[in-house]
């Protein structure tokens, strides 16, 4: 019975671990839309810098919703909100969720 019991709150404690937000902490790297290099680097403090082809730096904030399935990149007070598909621990997928024509960006982390 002890037995059964621990195992049971082990199971909870992977369960709920793995529900949580995805960690994005990092420099991730891949093409945008036009197949120009774009480079996302996201810390720990909620702000991240994305850096274009031509070596053009913006930094900016970042957020996760609590499903886990949106970015919201917040630069000079606007928001744009991204669909987001984590699809493995070194590769993510951004989508534009207003128009599914456009190509999706998929990161590498580096």
């Amino acid at each position: 019975m002890k037995r059964t019991l621990m195992g049971m709150l082990l199971l909870i404690v992977i369960v709920l671990a793995a529900c949580g937000k995805p960690n994005i902490e990092g420099t991730w790297k891949g093409e945008d839309p036009y197949g120009d290099a774009i480079t996302f680097m996201f810390f720990d403090d909620g702000t991240a810098t994305v850096i274009d082809n031509y070596d053009d730096e913006m930094n900016m904030e970042y957020s996760i919703n609590d499903e886990g399935n949106e970015l919201t990149l917040t630069y000079q007070g606007e928001g744009a909100s991204l669909g987001f598909e984590q699809k493995s621990k070194d590769v993510i997928r951004l989508t534009n969720p207003e128009d599914a024509d456009d190509d999706p960006i998929t990161l590498t982390k580096q």
